[in-house]
């Protein structure tokens, strides 16, 4: 029986019917999403922990740790990746973008370059590197990745 459910037939027993119509605020959607988010992240981590040459599943948790504000982890992993499948466009700016959110923007100039060289065209390899000329501030951008 969930806890909830518990309480509230407390609550009934002790006060009556009128405070048991309540239903606890956990029960949104908002929390049913961070629940499958938060179980998302352990399969995946179970998965790479099982076989660590799977490249999806090494990009896949990059990004995620990348989402969820964790770039050290999230560095860790797409180095893996990166030796795993080299010069993949979408590792290397996930890579520039892990050392830019955690502060280190002359690394995460070289994985952007690196990913530009890769793919010249690319978006998002281009926003994350200035021209040689321009410097600007390193700011975390987890969201500007590449995910699966």
């Amino acid at each position: 029986m969930k806890p909830w459910i518990v309480s509230l037939l407390l609550v009934t027993a002790l006060t009556g019917p009128a405070v048991a119509a309540t239903k606890p605020a956990k029960s949104d959607k908002s929390d049913k999403k961070a629940a499958a988010a938060s179980d998302s992240l352990k399969l995946l981590e179970q998965a790479v922990a099982k076989d660590s040459t799977k490249f999806e599943n090494l990009l896949a948790l990059g990004a995620m740790y990348l989402d969820r504000d964790r770039p050290l982890e999230a560095q860790r992993v797409l180095h893996k990746a990166n030796q795993v499948r080299s010069k993949n466009m979408k590792v290397l700016v996930n890579l520039g973008a892990a050392y830019d959110a955690s502060g280190d923007a002359a690394d995460a100039q070289k994985y952007y370059r690196e990913a530009l060289a890769v793919t010249p065209g690319d978006e998002l390899a281009a926003a994350g590197s200035p021209a040689p000329s321009t410097r600007r501030p390193s700011k975390p951008k987890p969201s500007r990745c590449y995910g699966t």
